[in-house]
């Protein structure tokens, strides 16, 4: 156990220390936006949980695809690029 918390609290403390670089709303990462917008969908209309849960998965992939950051460039000039 402590061999494990040994090897695991230095990438604690690196991810700690780096700042998300992507677009966020008033501090909120756009991405746990959607995903809670996803969340609420599925609590409100539980009968269609399905259409709205894999709906909400492919808005949320197709968003970090296309727009979320990337080391060189935005998502889409990345794969624009290929």
């Amino acid at each position: 156990m402590l061999v494990a918390s040994l090897l695991i609290a230095p990438s604690i403390v690196f991810a700690a220390s780096i700042a998300f670089a992507g677009p966020s709303v008033a501090g909120i990462p756009v991405e746990f936006i959607l995903f809670a917008a996803v969340l609420l969908g599925v609590a409100l209309f539980h009968q269609y949980t399905l259409p709205i849960a894999t709906g909400g998965a492919l808005v949320i992939a197709l968003y970090k695809i296309l727009f979320s950051p990337f080391n060189s460039a935005p998502g889409g000039a990345v794969l624009a690029r290929i």
